[in-house]
């Protein structure tokens, strides 16, 4: 039901924007967790430079959008 009527609203996406913003800045407490980071975009995404534009990415994801990708993927038949 949130998924049908919750993401329409730009302020729930802008407490989820900013909530991710958070983790992450939090997360480059030390190079560890810089380095966890790097790896993990170039393992998932096969370029660790893409963690310079990923704020930016993100920025620009619409609640249509997300309405979208949940009709998409959020369907019975992908239940596991």
């Amino acid at each position: 039901r949130f998924i049908n009527s919750g993401w329409k609203s730009r302020d729930n996406l802008e407490i989820v924007r900013r909530k991710l913003a958070r983790e992450y800045i939090d997360g480059l407490s030390g190079n560890l967790s810089l380095a966890r980071d790097l790896a993990s975009f170039e393992v998932l995404y096969d370029d660790w430079s893409l963690i310079s534009t990923w704020f930016a990415d993100l920025q620009e994801v619409t609640p249509a959008d997300l309405q979208e990708v949940a009709k998409r993927y959020l369907i019975k038949d992908n239940r596991t």
